[in-house]
């Protein structure tokens, strides 16, 4: 029972880890894409 439980706890820390990883990776693309678009459309950035 205890290594299954151990499996089971590194099974959900990598993938808790790997959730992390992919928001990183969504904030990454946006704000990569924000400045894209800030650099093509510097007239119309208001902010």
């Amino acid at each position: 029972m205890m290594p299954f439980f151990d499996l089971h706890s590194i099974y959900l820390c990598c993938k808790a880890s790997y959730n992390f990883m992919e928001t990183l990776n969504f904030f990454n693309l946006f704000w990569f894409y924000k400045k894209e678009w800030d650099e093509k459309f510097i007239p119309f950035n208001l902010f």
